[in-house]
C-alpha cells in the first residue's frame, strides 16, 4: 500500500515538472512575431506534442495544457487566443486525453478545446473550420 502512495506522489511531482517545463518552453517562443516565431515555434512544437505534421502555422498567444497528448495533422492554422487543453481535471494531472487536430483544421480566434476526466477525446477530422469563440469540451 505504502509503494501505492510513494508511486502515486512520484507520478504526480514528475507531471507537474513536465507541466513546467512545457509553460516555459512555450512562453519562451510565443511572442516572436511573423514569419521567425512561426519557423521557431512550428520547431520547439514538433518536439512536445504527441504529433506534429508539416505547414502547422501556430500565431501568437495560444496556450496549450499537456501538449504531449495533442495530435496535429497537415496544413493546420492555429490563431490568436486559442486554448488547447488535454488536461485530466487540472493541469498538472495525468490522463488518457487526446485531442487530434487533423489536416487543413483552422481553428479561429479565441476557440477553446477542453478534455476533462480520464479517456476524453477530441478530433477535428479533415478540412474543419472553427471560427470565433467556438468552445468545445470532452467530458467523461
Amino acid at each position: 500500500m505504502l509503494n501505492l502512495a510513494i508511486e502515486k506522489r512520484i507520478t504526480q511531482f514528475n507531471s507537474f515538472w513536465l507541466y513546467r517545463q512545457e509553460s516555459i518552453l512555450i512562453a519562451l517562443v510565443e511572442w516572436i512575431p511573423r514569419a521567425p516565431g512561426i519557423v521557431l515555434r512550428n520547431w520547439l512544437y514538433r518536439s512536445i506534442f504527441a504529433k506534429s505534421g508539416n505547414f502547422v502555422r501556430i500565431q501568437p498567444g495560444v496556450e496549450f495544457v499537456q501538449p504531449r497528448h495533442i495530435e496535429i495533422g497537415n496544413n493546420v492554422t492555429i490563431n490568436r487566443g486559442v486554448y488547447l487543453s488535454s488536461a485530466a481535471t487540472n493541469k498538472t494531472q495525468v490522463g488518457n486525453n487526446r485531442v487530434c487536430l487533423e489536416d487543413r483544421v483552422n481553428l479561429g480566434f479565441d476557440v477553446q478545446i477542453n478534455t476533462f476526466g480520464n479517456n476524453s477525446q477530441i478530433y477535428l477530422r479533415k478540412q474543419v473550420i472553427l471560427d470565433r469563440g467556438v468552445d468545445l469540451r470532452a467530458v467523461s
